[in-house]
Parts: structure tokens; C-alpha cells; sequence
């Protein structure tokens, strides 16, 4: 459906994505996560022809766009919803909708769709943030588009409503048929929401994969760091057992190993006790989260790792405690210079 192969690009002497490959699949979502500054919404930009590929090419079975091949931005067929919804104010939620559409049926369609018949005549500064965020995306794919870009369209909203609106953005581009590549900085919404994820480091992607093969197997400390909570112990190897300040585990890898490694242990991985006759650690911070409790344990190896209770457990600040491996699978492990 769409297909980036070696594409580069560059501001000025800087590059800022490199060499990346990736498709997007009919009636695909794929969510793309990364750092500040990573090229995540410049990716979106040159597909939609905003601004120029310096080597490589973005095609469809429509088009092909090439440093030597341009392809105007009204020509490709791509829709955007952007965070800052992009709206005119002197229009109505219906005339923006069928703003410069041929055919005013799917421009209706998506007005009803979207729970905003009732607001037809209603100027932009009436609506709150979801309503312009569904009048952006009404208005999108009412044009029809054969390919859907949105630039973190829930960053504006609050997070009551960033739970609702992006299952309802997401009903929305499935029902229309219409693949789409859905950039963002949160972690919970990419996971939630995509078909496949990307996360991207310095204009790379670093895996690509489905959502939960991204947080289960990540294939770098990076990607395990960026994608939830995560310690990393440093252990010795011996077979498929690392000894670590936890004691023995299990492990598993992706990659070669040698003998000190590094391994990935998740808050609920763990389990801690107060232990004031000895212990493993002492108690460095505690965070309470509503229904659970985030601890911080500062190991005698002098490493840390972070264990996730129950809300009820209250242990006291800066005491000793003992932290062990719950965990019934295998940890990963990673060569320890990762």
C-alpha cells in the first residue's frame, strides 16, 4: 500500500532519518514512538510531500516519489489530522467538514459517524478538544484519502479523553478501509492502538513489530526502556542462568552473549519485603499510584531496580528490604556493553 525504501532525509547539513525501510499494509495502523527529535513527525511530512527526500523513495501503487521524481502534495492522496486540530474559525463544524470536497455524502457521513450532527452549525470556538479532534478527522476523511497520517492527534486532550478518542479514531479508519501511520509519544496509546509499532532512535527504527512482541521481546535495552518501566541488572552468565544481587535466574536472549550481560527485569517481575535483619537493598523511593505502589530499591551490587506492589503494601522510607525474582518466565538478557 505504501512502501519507504532507503529513504533519507535532511535539514540543511544535518540528516535526520536514515536509510529506513518500512510498509504499511491495507487497512494497517501503524503506530510510530520515539524520543523527541527522533524524525517521527518528519516521516509524516515527506510522505505527504511537505518537505523534500534526499535519497530513496516513498511509493504507492499510484505514485512514486524520488529526489528526482516530485510528487506534489495534492496528488498523493494522503490525509492529516494534526494535534492542533488545524480548524478555520470563521467556518462551521459542517462547512469544515465539506470544506473543498467534490462529493458532499462522505463528508455527511463522517459528520453523523463521529457524533457531531448536532453541532453542525457550530463555530470552532464552541467545541471542546474532542469535538475538534473529530471535526479534524470528519473533515480528513471526508476527502477520502488512500492513506491517513496523523501527527500526535491526543496530545492536546486530556487523558480522560485521550481513553475514549482513540478508540474512536481508530473505529473510524478501520470502518473507512483506510491504512494509517499514527504518530505519538505515548507509550500506552501506540500500544493500544496500532496494528504494528515502530519505535524510531535518531532517524532509525529501531523494531518494528507487533505491539506485543515490541514490549515482550524488545531487541535492545532502547526499545525495553522507551516501551514501560524497566531495570537493568548487570549478571553473570553461566549457560542460560545469570547470578545477579537477585540470586539465580532464567534467562533468554536475541542476541550473542558473553559472559557479563545485562538483564531486563520489569516492576512486576519482583516481589519486596521489609527485611530490617539483613536484606538485599535498601528502600531509595516510594511512589504511590492509586491502586499500586512504585518502589526504587538501591541493591547492595550497587544497582537499582524498581518493584511495583499492591497499593496496600507500605514499606518505610530508606529502610532495608529484601527484593527477589517472582517472575514464572524466563528474563531477557543483552551483552552488557548494550
Amino acid at each position: 500500500m505504501l512502501t519507504l525504501k532507503d529513504l533519507s532525509v535532511d535539514y540543511g547539513p544535518t540528516r535526520v532519518i536514515d536509510s529506513l525501510n518500512l510498509d504499511l499494509q491495507h487497512n494497517e495502523i501503524l503506530t510510530l514512538v520515539g524520543p523527541t527529535g527522533c524524525g517521527k513527525s518528519t516521516i509524516l511530512q515527506v510522505i505527504a510531500g511537505l518537505i523534500p527526500i534526499a535519497e530513496g523513495e516513498i511509493s504507492t501503487a499510484q505514485w512514486l516519489a524520488s529526489p528526482q521524481q516530485l510528487i506534489a502534495p495534492e496528488q498523493r492522496r494522503v490525509g492529516m489530522v494534526f494535534q492542533d486540530f488545524a480548524l478555520f474559525p470563521h467556518l462551521s463544524v459542517e462547512e469544515n467538514i465539506c470544506f473543498r470536497v467534490t462529493d458532499p455524502e462522505p463528508a455527511l457521513h463522517w459528520l453523523q459517524a463521529l457524533g457531531l450532527s448536532t453541532l453542525r452549525n457550530a463555530r470552532p470556538d464552541r467545541l471542546s478538544g474532542g469535538q475538534k479532534q473529530r471535526v479534524a478527522l470528519a473533515r480528513a476523511l471526508a476527502h477520502r484519502p488512500a492513506i491517513m497520517l496523523l501527527d500526535e492527534p491526543l496530545s492536546s486532550l486530556d487523558a480522560a479523553l485521550k481513553d475514549t478518542l482513540r478508540w474512536e479514531i481508530r473505529d473510524a479508519l478501520k470502518e473507512a478501509h483506510i491504512p494509517a501511520i499514527w504518530v505519538t509519544h505515548d507509550q500506552n496509546e501506540a500500544l493500544s492502538v496500532g496494528d504494528r509499532l515502530g519505535v524510531l532512535r535518531a532517524g532509525q527504527l529501531e523494531q518494528i513489530d507487533t505491539p506485543e512482541h515490541c514490549f515482550s521481546a524488545p531487541v535492545t535495552p532502547f526499545v525495553a526502556r522507551f516501551l514501560g518501566e524497566t531495570s537493568f541488572l548487570p549478571a553473570r552468565l553461566e549457560g542460560s542462568v545469570a547470578q545477579s544481587a537477585l540470586g539465580s535466574v532464567q534467562t533468554i536472549s536475541y542476541a550473542d552473549l558473553g559472559q557479563e550481560v545485562l538483564i531486563m527485569v520489569r516492576p512486576w517481575d519482583c516481589a519486596i519485603v521489609a527485611d530490617t535483619s539483613a536484606g538485599n537493598g535498601q528502600l531509595e523511593s516510594s511512589h504511590f499510584e492509586g491502586s499500586t505502589r512504585l518502589y526504587e530499591v538501591l541493591l547492595d551490587d550497587g544497582s537499582r531496580v524498581k518493584v511495583r506492589t499492591k497499593a496496600n503494601i507500605a514499606l518505610a522510607a530508606n529502610s532495608r528490604v529484601t527484593v527477589s525474582v517472582i517472575s514464572e518466565q524466563a528474563l531477557l538478557a543483552y551483552p552488557a556493553n548494550n
